[in-house]
């Protein structure tokens, strides 16, 4: 188990994903694998969303991204997700959503970077 800045919380946990795979490793490991190539673009376009104020950009990358955040376990950031998904666009000022969408990058970039690192 990895955990992010010696936390309690685990960086990620694959159980689901394990569990909705029915013993199947290869699932397990094309998941992972779409993870890893997924994510760091779901992060740049986040991020440029949100530097372009644009809300509805945000809250569709957000709703995107959600399912894999649970999938893979990374529990440390599932209420930020919610609460961008949730409210990006009815948030009175944007920077409501500065911390979360910089805690939910920061998390995104350790998993998949530790995801490289092992052998799932």
């Amino acid at each position: 188990m990895f955990f992010y800045n010696n936390m309690k919380t685990p960086l990620f946990d694959l159980s689901k994903l394990k569990e909705i795979s029915k013993g199947n490793e290869q699932f397990v490991q094309k998941m992972v694998q779409i993870f890893i190539e997924e994510t760091p673009i779901a992060i740049a376009e986040l991020t440029e969303a949100y530097e372009g104020k644009d809300v509805v950009k945000v809250k569709k990358i957000a709703h995107k991204i959600k399912p894999s955040i649970d999938f893979m376990g990374i529990a440390s950031i599932t209420n930020e997700i919610r609460f961008v998904e949730k409210n990006a666009e009815t948030i009175t000022s944007l920077e409501e959503l500065k911390l979360p969408i910089l805690k939910i990058n920061e998390m995104l970039t350790q998993v998949v970077k530790k995801l490289k690192e092992i052998d799932v």
